[in-house]
């Protein structure tokens, strides 16, 4: 009975020493993977016109950023950095956000990015308000 005991703590004795050689490049690779960025347009930024149907076009700022979407000109009416998600589509790169304002409700964005262009629309639906569509058009910065 002593034997089998001993056996049986050796044998755990040399799992638990693989085990602890096999940790830290588990973590390397984790960290590897964590330094990259965290979704496809992440790190870049548009300069763009957004034009409202029927009134005058102004500029902004598109930022994706780990994970987010900001739009500089719907930072001030509250919104805030919203996830996105894309989906390749040949050579262009899709992308879709839902941002909200607690004051001043959603925009649904919705476009493509492609070698340094992108475009699209935006849909804001404001409490009380029907929805209005913005188009969006811009370059790479």
């Amino acid at each position: 009975m002593i034997r089998k005991q001993l056996r049986v703590a050796l044998l755990l004795t040399f799992i638990g020493a693989l085990l602890e050689r096999a940790t830290p490049a588990a973590a390397e690779d984790t960290m590897s993977a964590t330094a990259a960025p965290a979704a496809p347009l992440d790190a870049r930024r548009f300069e763009v016109t957004v034009q409202p149907k029927g009134e005058e076009s102004w500029g902004d700022t598109l930022t994706f950023d780990r994970g987010t979407f900001v739009s500089e000109a719907c930072s001030g009416y509250g919104f805030g950095p919203s996830a996105y998600a894309t989906k390749r589509m040949g050579e262009a790169l899709t992308f879709r956000v839902e941002a909200r304002s607690e004051s001043e409700g959603t925009s649904q964005w919705k476009g493509q990015v492609q070698k340094g262009s992108i475009e699209g629309t935006m849909v804001w639906t404001r409490p009380g308000q029907a929805p209005a569509l913005y188009h969006f058009r811009g370059q790479q910065r």
